[in-house]
């Protein structure tokens, strides 16, 4: 009996080490089932996701990467200027928040928190100058959001989603030049100063 189960257990093995034979025996039967029960992706949503875009991460889902362009990838670090922003505004932001205060007793940021984060333009991380933002580089956008986070996950997703999943990318992406200024110009810097950012 027990030498059944492991020969069992060894065919087993062989086949799962066999790319073709793993292809045909589970990959493709699960990859066909989840199609099926998966909802296609709206053109909406395809847009959202082109939208972004990927590094050298991407490499990794090819389940072939190439090692060696990672390797000549320069080091990510941040300009002059993004590291004063992070050292002044991100810091002040920082000693602003109280998370214990925010989660468990306002269910919100405090006002003056939603002011200071107008006034520095956190909502324009990466937004270009041109429109009113602060142009940052993805790098910075990341290591500022991380930051707060460290104060605050409240305060970092606030900061990270105009930037990431809002309008910001879309509007840069798909939007045309005159939408551009219009769009993000005005309506940000209206954001930026309005009382009802929140």
């Amino acid at each position: 009996m027990t030498e059944l189960i492991l020969l069992l257990l060894l065919i087993g093995l062989v086949c799962m080490g066999v790319a073709p034979i793993r292809r045909k025996l589970l990959t493709r039967p699960i990859l066909h089932k989840m199609r099926k029960n998966l909802p296609p992706i709206s053109q909406t949503e395809r847009e959202a996701l082109e939208a972004g875009n990927t590094w050298w991460d991407a490499e990794l889902f090819t389940g072939r990467p190439d090692w060696n362009m990672l390797k000549s990838l320069a080091p990510a670090g941040l300009s002059a200027e993004e590291q004063a922003y992070l050292e002044g505004p991100v810091e002040t932001l920082c000693a602003l928040l109280n998370d214990w205060e925010i989660t468990h007793q306002l269910h919100d940021l405090p006002p003056e928190v939603w002011e200071y984060i107008k006034q520095q333009r956190f909502c324009g991380i990466i937004i270009p100058k041109q429109y009113g933002g602060l142009e940052f580089s993805e790098f910075a956008h990341s290591q500022i959001v991380m930051k707060i986070a460290s104060r605050s996950t409240t305060a970092a997703v606030t900061v990270m989603v105009p930037n990431s999943l809002g309008p910001a990318k879309l509007l840069l992406t798909y939007g045309t030049e005159a939408q551009k200024k219009i769009i993000i110009c005005r309506v940000w810097r209206r954001v930026w100063t309005s009382p009802l950012l929140r």
